[in-house]
């Protein structure tokens, strides 16, 4: 690839410290030594080409929480492994890459790559993404494993067009010599299931995406779930997207009239930014005049007692915007007072963390699965013109009534669980078994 020219790497370098300083809402928590890197850069100016410097630029971000921060072009090499990876329980598992099946039925453990024990080559690529919670940072790293050429050049080994993989059943090993292939697409068996009905009169509706389709599909379901005994939501590997089903959903498991402040936010002070900047996550300050009076009711009740988890300038960020959900945001919603089970994993992310910690705590409902990703930033992105880069970093501080931040820990189940190993490879599927059986259990006391 063509190295860049030394004047413009430092221009765009200089732009790339100018947004963390002067636009990123994530600039002031705690980060590791971002400028001794941006050093590291310049000093490598003049032999960088684009992807080198994309990957560089990316580590840095790395040193921040914020796990919506990404740049564009970080991969220094094609090619990849014969299978996908993907992080279970303290596992890695190589599976088809078509998402079936196991590489190898009787080993679905990948343990070595290239000699080296994985977990090696799994903090090797936690370089690269922000520790916006240990789930977020080691389900990136594992899945990000199948580029192998961009991580050998990292390890500082040659690039081959065989990779040599060790591969486990728990017990016994099994070392093969492999093909390194182009780059390939993927799919997830689980994003295929869709709403249904379950035996025993329970509803199934499933939310892939944070989007308007998932806003149909609430609309299509809900009118038609309001006589089941019991209801599974489902959003596993859903990373995200609009806030609009939030609200659409809500009100359904809203027991009296009262409104709820879901979530508060402060945005960076920063003159690209508009005065209704967070009206895209229908966030708005207390003194908005389109709150009703019981909604600035209960905003007032949490302004008595919130405070903030972490410390920052506050003349560097916006007043306060408030998130309410309420029962005006679906008119056509009824009660839904039978147990409801919501199903995640740790695929989920940014809006589908405020979807999670809304219904968390909420009566009847019970979260069954793994700890979200833990993210919500709202990402803008810049371009860096010299190199063709772009980057992206979280432009507002979002948290929970709590005060806990969405990052760092995302929203924790109240019952974990891991699926099944065959849930990978098979129609079986452990996690909704168990949300079943806890529904069965609650309408029997």
């Amino acid at each position: 690839m063509e190295t860049l020219a030394k004047d413009h790497v430092l221009e765009d370098v200089a732009l790339f410290q100018e947004i963390l300083e002067e636009r990123f809402s994530y600039f002031y928590l705690e980060h590791g030594d971002y400028e001794k890197a941006l050093g590291v850069v310049r000093a490598r100016a003049s032999t960088l080409d684009r992807n080198t410097l994309g990957c560089l630029l990316q580590k840095i971000l790395a040193l921040f929480i914020d796990g919506h921060a990404r740049m564009s072009h970080v991969l220094r090499a094609s090619g990849n492994l014969p299978f996908l990876t993907e992080a279970y329980s303290e596992n890695v598992l190589a599976l088809s890459v078509d998402g079936t099946s196991f590489f190898d039925d009787s080993y679905p453990y990948l343990t070595k790559l290239d000699g080296k024990a994985i977990d090696e080559w799994i903090t090797l690529a936690q370089t690269l993404f922000p520790k916006s919670s240990p789930q977020f940072s080691k389900r990136n790293a594992v899945e990000v494993l199948k580029r192998i050429q961009h991580w050998r050049l990292e390890a500082g080994q040659p690039l081959n067009d065989t990779v040599e993989v060790e591969l486990s059943d728990g017990v016994k090993t099994k070392t093969k010599k492999l093909e390194v292939l182009p780059k390939y697409g993927s799919r997830s068996r689980r994003t295929e299931q869709e709403s249904r009905f379950l035996e025993n009169n329970l509803g199934y509706l499933r939310l892939t995406k944070m989007d308007e389709a998932a806003v149909e599909t609430i609309r299509q379901w809900m009118p038609v779930f309001k006589s089941t005994d019991g209801l599974i939501i489902d959003v596993r590997g859903n990373g995200g997207g609009l806030r609009t089903p939030l609200r659409e959903l809500f009100p359904y498991f809203m027991l009296d009239d009262t409104p709820v402040v879901a979530s508060l936010a402060v945005y960076r002070l920063w003159e690209g930014f508009n005065h209704d900047h967070l009206a895209a996550r229908y966030m708005y300050r207390f003194e908005d005049e389109g709150w009703s009076d019981e909604e600035r009711s209960v905003i007032k009740e949490v302004r008595k007692t919130f405070e903030p988890s972490v410390k920052f300038p506050k003349d560097k960020f916006s007043d306060w915007h408030y998130l309410v959900l309420s029962e005006a945001n679906n008119s056509h919603a009824y009660s839904y007072t039978k147990p409801v089970v919501v199903l995640m994993d740790t695929k989920c992310f940014s809006a589908t963390d405020i979807f999670l910690g809304s219904l968390k705590g909420r009566k009847n409902i019970t979260l069954i699965g793994q700890a979200s990703s833990g993210g919500s930033g709202f990402a803008v992105r810049y371009d860096l013109p010299n190199s063709g880069l772009s980057c992206q970093v979280a432009s507002m501080l979002s948290f929970q009534p709590s005060g806990q931040l969405y990052d760092t820990v995302g929203i924790q189940p109240d019952i974990e669980m891991l699926p099944g190993l065959e849930d990978f490879i098979s129609e079986s599927d452990a996690v909704l078994a168990r949300a079943i059986e806890h529904i069965k259990n609650q309408t029997r006391l």
